[in-house]
């Protein structure tokens, strides 16, 4: 009977080592966590995203700046067209006024917004798969970017390099005196480019508005994630410690039961 006590107190001294090993462990290991959460986290994740997010709302403002500039440029295009009457002749200043606008501003510009549009999209992923990784750890809870509205955007941008290609091979058809061109035709064109141009801007505004939220969001639990991440590892320790209490006792009293039994 004594030999099944010794073995029985024996047993209980090793769990109650290996308990209070594991309580000690499970402490260090949560401040351990919380370093590289608070670093790798809160600094690294989040300052790259709040990068990419400022880089995104730059991007967007100059493709603002861009379409109010091709706006522009089409704006100058119809006034010169209203100005020719019925018919734009081939070799009046009206037609090498079009001809240069479509050729210097309209056309490289509306190119470049395609391109810059297309490009925003592989951006957008990158920031919301950060966000997604991010949102994995408790307490942090950010929206991500919409998508679906690229899609949209991304024809309307295509369609507005189709439609400006058209209004150019018009265009050079006119200077090389092949053809005469109607006012109503030139019009219905750049008519058609600025309803595309208009729908790019109104995206363009609104997707800038949805940044700022998810920036503010950002910034607000990147502030608060530090002491939230303390406030778990203080809980995680105290939980810890109230075990490790009890692994001792339970060593203490399984030690004096084991000198009780030799």
């Amino acid at each position: 009977m004594k030999i099944l006590k010794k073995i029985l107190a024996i047993v209980a001294i090793i769990l109650s080592v290996a308990g209070l090993v594991i309580s000690l462990a499970g402490i260090a290991g949560a401040w351990v966590i919380n370093d590289a959460l608070t670093s790798e986290v809160a600094t690294d994740v989040f300052a790259r995203t709040e990068t990419a997010l400022n880089a995104l709302e730059s991007t967007l403002d100059r493709v603002v700046v861009a379409l109010e500039r091709s706006r522009s440029a089409i704006e100058t295009i119809d006034q010169a067209a209203g100005k020719a009457g019925g018919k734009i002749e081939s070799s009046s200043p009206v037609a090498n006024l079009i001809s240069n606008t479509v050729g210097d501003e309209l056309f490289p510009t509306i190119i470049g917004i395609r391109d810059t549009i297309s490009g925003v999209r592989s951006t957008i992923i990158a920031v919301n798969a950060s966000i997604e990784a991010a949102n994995a750890i408790p307490f942090v809870s950010v929206p991500t970017l919409p998508m679906e509205k690229l899609q949209a955007v991304d024809e309307r941008a295509s369609n507005a390099v189709d439609r400006v290609q058209e209004l150019r091979a018009d265009v050079a058809a006119l200077k090389s005196g092949a053809a005469d061109a109607l006012v109503s035709n030139v019009t219905t064109r750049t008519g058609a480019i600025d309803d595309d141009l208009a729908a790019i801007e109104t995206f363009a505004v609104a997707y800038g508005d949805d940044i700022g939220r998810v920036s503010a969001a950002l910034a607000v639990v990147r502030a608060k994630l530090p002491g939230l991440l303390d406030l778990t590892s203080v809980f995680l320790t105290v939980v810890l410690l109230w075990f490790a209490v009890g692994q001792v006792s339970l060593l203490v009293s399984s030690w004096r039961f084991l000198k009780s039994a030799a």
